[in-house]
């Protein structure tokens, strides 16, 4: 989940079967907590809905986190990458230094869960 400075919220779900994207799903809310969108991309229709993050493998977030975020100018953007303590990608993302608000680009996980 992520949010806005202004309180509005959004989730973008990504489900992987046998290293290829199945399913991509995304919830909002309003600052009040009130769903404003909600969707569910099958194969066929992966991506077509505007919004949410990319249908893409943990594999693929490390590959734009590599050649998107981490290639940012230092000297112009903050730069944040971080990991969750058993090692994975947790955040990979960069903030143009002359933004205030909601400028981050680069991709997070904010859980991982491995089903049989």
């Amino acid at each position: 989940m992520d949010s806005s400075w202004t309180g509005y919220r959004w989730q973008t779900t990504v489900e992987v079967v046998q290293d290829h994207v199945a399913r991509r799903s995304y919830t909002s809310e309003t600052d009040t907590g009130v769903a404003a969108t909600s969707w569910l991309e099958e194969q066929g229709a992966l991506g077509s809905n505007p919004g949410g993050a990319p249908p893409l493998t943990i594999e693929e977030l490390y590959d734009t986190c590599a050649s998107e975020v981490l290639t940012q100018d230092p000297t112009e953007n903050w730069i944040t990458l971080t990991f969750q303590s058993d090692g994975l990608l947790q955040h990979c993302s960069y903030v143009p230094k002359n933004c205030a608000d909601d400028c981050a680009v680069g991709v997070s996980v904010a859980t991982l869960e491995f089903v049989r």
